[in-house]
């Protein structure tokens, strides 16, 4: 799936996603030799859609540049399993590649029928996080401010005082790229 901000670029981050505990629902990118990334879920991937930045919708991607390099998958048996994880190439193999995975979030439930959501993030360094949230008009509702611990990182996001509706969440972290993140209110 493809976000696309308010000033018109089409999504791209970095995350590497650690799962919200007892939550089935994660994906990870891994290289697999110089020209591949593979997208890990759990199970079979063929119950999962993939959408990468790409626009490769397999689970399997070959890249030829260094780049950021992002992927969202969608199970197919539950509706609410959508996770993100990107990776940033920033050379390819053969030259000295590193690979720099900064984030991965996820929410939970999404969509969200309760008064709360979930925002499961994995950080690779200690750092500090902006959360903004915004309706499909670009007005800003919500700003918090979080700091960020290596490993899983579980983040409460009170959106009782919203109506049903689609919603963007901006993840913006002190290092790295942020990244918009859909979530749905339906109550």
């Amino acid at each position: 799936m493809t976000a696309t901000s308010a000033n018109g670029c089409a999504a791209a981050a970095c995350y590497v996603y650690q799962p919200i505990p007892g939550n089935n629902c994660q994906v990870t990118i891994v290289r697999d030799g110089s020209t591949h990334l593979v997208a890990r879920v759990p199970g079979s991937p063929s119950n999962y859609l993939f959408y990468w930045n790409t626009g490769a919708n397999t689970s399997v991607i070959e890249i030829n540049a260094p780049g950021v390099y992002v992927v969202e998958v969608e199970s197919l048996l539950d509706t609410t399993c959508i996770s993100r994880a990107s990776i940033v190439i920033q050379q390819l193999q053969g030259g000295g590649t590193q690979e720099f995975r900064s984030l991965t979030t996820s929410i939970s439930p999404n969509p969200v029928a309760g008064s709360s959501v979930q925002i499961a993030i994995n950080s690779a360094i200690e750092q500090n996080l902006l959360i903004e949230m915004y309706d499909l008009n670009g007005r800003k509702l919500k700003e918090m401010r979080e700091g960020l611990y290596p490993n899983i990182n579980t983040i409460n996001l009170d959106v009782s005082q919203y109506t049903n509706g689609l919603y963007m969440l901006r993840i913006i972290p002190s290092k790295g790229e942020s990244t918009w993140l859909k979530m749905s209110i339906l109550r």
